[in-house]
């Protein structure tokens, strides 16, 4: 049996992360360990530690802090280290899975040959049907094969293949994990689920300053920091002319 384990990075609004992890538990079927890491949300700061830690106990989730934010891959880097698994699910603390048994079937498709599967959300499945993709089926479970890099959300990756290629972004803390590990790929394959999908409602409910703070650091790419010094530095958005 393949040993699994859920990583999710503690990094937003508590209220956010308790109906994400909700909705995790309530349609899981696989058997995995769950890893959370504090990545220190600035804003309500303790109310949101607090409360994460509230959370994890209620559902059994193992919690770690490395004292500071690491930001997206080194976050999930850090988590890596603590696990044994052989398959790894990335799950964001805004994550909302549509159907029971998503996490089986994400995981039932990894392997040497797929080492990356995601669910189909709205942004994904827009951006497979302009940009192309391979259909196949497999135990019953239907995969599109990217052929370009989209959108990423809910995913299951190969651990061997994250150990020799490296799981990197081109921006400090968020932004284009896409891209960097597409390119990463070299005959590995990287497929989305499209009957297993998942909502994207929960992002509504982010705070404003982080949406702005992302736009920033990731598409902007005005400002190099973490979310905590963008608002200590005055929450800057556009370059100075």
């Amino acid at each position: 049996m393949k040993k699994i384990c859920v990583l999710t990075l503690g990094f937003m609004n508590w209220k956010i992360i308790e109906k994400s992890f909700k909705q995790l538990y309530a349609t899981k079927t696989a058997d995995w360990d769950h890893f959370v890491l504090d990545q220190h949300y600035p804003l309500n700061e303790k109310e949101n530690q607090d409360s994460l830690r509230d959370i994890c106990r209620n559902y059994g989730a193992h919690l770690f802090d490395a004292g500071r934010n690491l930001g997206l891959h080194e976050g999930i880097n850090f988590l890596l280290t603590k696990t044994k698994a052989e398959i790894v699910i990335g799950y964001d603390p805004d994550s909302f899975p549509n159907r029971i048994g998503w996490d089986d079937a994400l995981t039932k498709v990894v392997n040497n040959t797929v080492v990356w599967s995601t669910l189909g959300n709205p942004r994904s499945i827009t951006e497979l049907k302009a940009r192309g993709y391979e259909e196949r089926v497999v135990d019953n479970i239907t995969l599109w094969k990217t052929k370009r890099a989209v959108t990423n959300s809910v995913c299951a990756w190969y651990v061997p293949w994250l150990n020799e290629v490296g799981l990197t972004e081109p921006r400090p803390f968020y932004g284009l994990l896409e891209m960097e590990m597409f390119g990463k790929l070299k005959g590995k394959e990287w497929v989305f689920l499209p009957d297993y999908t998942e909502s994207d409602h929960l992002r509504l409910d982010h705070d404003k300053d982080y949406v702005l703070y992302k736009w920033a650091h990731a598409i902007l790419k005005t400002w190099n920091g973490d979310f905590r010094s963008w608002l200590e530095a005055g929450k800057p958005y556009e370059k100075k002319k």
